[in-house]
């Protein structure tokens, strides 16, 4: 069965979690600081995609 666009929208709000906490386990492992700079940096955008997702999957609820 194919999924509505609320199932996907939450799906891809999952998925950004789980990239959010690999991020996170990142940072904590980096040793280089540039690299935990630019770990932090996409954190950051992945972040805000997930605040985004987040919003468009409550609209989508409220629907």
């Amino acid at each position: 069965m194919q999924k509505n666009a609320r199932g996907l929208v939450q799906d891809s709000c999952n998925n950004l979690n789980t990239a959010r906490q690999s991020l996170q386990s990142a940072i904590d492992t980096a040793e280089k600081p540039q690299n935990r700079q630019d770990i932090q940096d996409a954190l950051r955008v992945v972040d805000s995609a997930l605040s985004k997702c987040q919003g468009i999957a409550n609209s989508l609820s409220n629907q």
